[in-house]
C-alpha cells in the first residue's frame, strides 16, 4: 500500500490522536472540516528520504548544484525543471547518505532491520469505542517493531524531551496494539534516534511506558468517540476562565528572591523529533 493510499484510508492514527489531545476543535478542523492544512516542512521531507534510503534502499531527490542561487535566472530555471522530486542542498544530500550508512552499519541498529517488512500499513478497531484505528509502521519484524526518528539531540536527555513533546510512548503502544490485532506476536518496540552526522541512540520501550501509552490511548479514543457521537468539539476556551499560574521556569532566576522560592527549575527543551506522521 502506498503512502497516499494509507492516508486516504479511514481510521484514527496516532498522529491524529495527537491532534485530538491538543484540542478536540483542532482535530475537527484538521480531519473533519479540513479547514487547517498540514504543511510538509523541509525537515519532514528529509526524514521521509532517510526512511526510504534505510528501509527500502532508495531515495529519489535532486541535489542542488553548489554555488547556485534560486534567486538568479539560471537558478530559477533549474528549480523549475526539477520540481518532480525533492531538492536537497549538497550538504543535506551528504548528511542523508552519512546517516543512512550509520544506521545500516551500526552493530546494534542494523540487526533490528533483519527479517521483516518496511512501511507496513495496519488497520484495526478500538474495541471500547468502536473507532477504526490505523498505523504505518517503519519496520515490522516477527517479534518487534522499529521506528526511525531524526533528532537534533540523540542523547538520553534529548530523547526524554522528545518523548514528552511528541508522545512517542503512545506511538509504541498504538503500533504494538495494531500488530497484535493483525496476528503478529510483537511485544518489543525500538526507536532508532539519529542526529545529523550519524550519531545513534537506540531506545527500547519499557513495558511500563507501553502500559501507560495503552491507558492514554484508550481514554482518548473513548473521548473522541463521544465528541463524534455528540458532534461537539470543545476548543481551548471550553471552560470558564480562571487565573492560571505560570511555572517557575518561565521567569529569570532573580525572581526567586521576590517569590521566596528556593530554586527556579529549568524546563527540558524538546528536540526535533519524528518527521513522519
Amino acid at each position: 500500500m502506498t503512502a497516499a493510499e494509507y492516508f486516504a484510508h479511514p481510521g484514527v492514527s496516532k498522529s491524529s490522536l495527537d491532534d485530538f489531545a491538543r484540542c478536540p476543535a483542532h482535530y475537527h478542523a484538521v480531519h473533519i472540516a479540513k479547514t487547517v492544512k498540514r504543511e510538509t516542512t523541509p525537515a519532514m521531507q528529509f526524514g521521509s528520504l532517510l526512511h526510504g534510503l534505510v528501509l527500502e534502499g532508495r531515495a529519489d531527490y535532486h541535489t542542488k548544484p553548489d554555488g547556485m542561487t534560486f534567486a538568479s535566472k539560471e537558478g530559477k530555471a533549474w528549480k523549475e525543471a526539477h520540481l518532480d522530486k525533492p531538492i536537497l542542498s549538497a550538504a543535506d544530500a551528504a548528511d542523508l547518505q552519512t546517516m543512512s550508512s550509520a544506521i545500516l552499519r551500526h552493530p546494534h541498529a542494523a540487526p533490528l532491520f533483519g527479517k521483516g517488512k518496511p512501511e507496513v500499513a495496519l488497520f484495526g478497531q478500538h474495541k471500547a469505542s468502536g473507532l477504526p484505528i490505523k498505523g504505518r509502521l517503519d519496520w515490522l519484524a516477527e517479534r518487534h517493531v522499529v521506528d526511525i526518528k531524526t533528532t537534533a539531540d540523540a542523547s538520553d536527555k534529548g530523547i526524554i524531551g522528545s518523548m514528552k513533546s511528541y508522545r512517542y510512548w503512545l506511538q509504541a503502544a498504538y503500533y504494538l496494539r495494531l500488530a497484535q490485532q493483525n496476528g503478529f506476536n510483537c511485544f518489543d518496540f525500538y526507536f532508532v534516534f539519529i542526529e545529523r552526522g550519524g550519531l545513534i541512540n537506540i531506545w527500547q520501550m519499557s513495558q511500563t511506558d507501553i502500559d501507560c501509552g495503552n491507558i492514554v490511548m484508550d481514554a482518548e479514543l473513548e473521548r473522541l468517540a463521544e465528541c463524534i457521537e455528540a458532534d461537539e468539539w470543545p476548543d481551548y476556551a471550553a471552560a470558564k476562565p480562571t487565573p492560571k499560574i505560570l511555572p517557575p521556569y518561565v521567569f529569570p532566576a532573580a525572581t526567586a528572591e521576590l517569590t521566596g522560592a528556593e530554586e527556579v527549575q529549568t524546563e527540558t527543551k524538546p528536540t526535533e523529533g519524528d518527521l513522519i506522521p
